[in-house]
């Protein structure tokens, strides 16, 4: 996930929130299980919250 998180951010720009960042995630899972089946948002929230604050910082 977060190889893909930097590759994405790489790539184009950084979504205008949070919220629709960790949507994007929960998508990439989505298509990548089997299952259709995605960590819950405060997973992937824990997980992305220190990357996009260093972003932020940096903005």
């Amino acid at each position: 996930m977060l190889a893909h998180l930097a590759l994405q951010i790489h790539r184009r720009t950084v979504p205008e929130t949070q919220g629709e960042l960790v949507a994007e995630m929960q998508q990439w899972f989505i298509d990548r299980s089997p299952s259709a089946e995605a960590p819950d948002e405060r997973s992937i929230r824990r997980r992305i919250t220190p990357l996009w604050q260093a972003m932020h910082e940096r903005a």
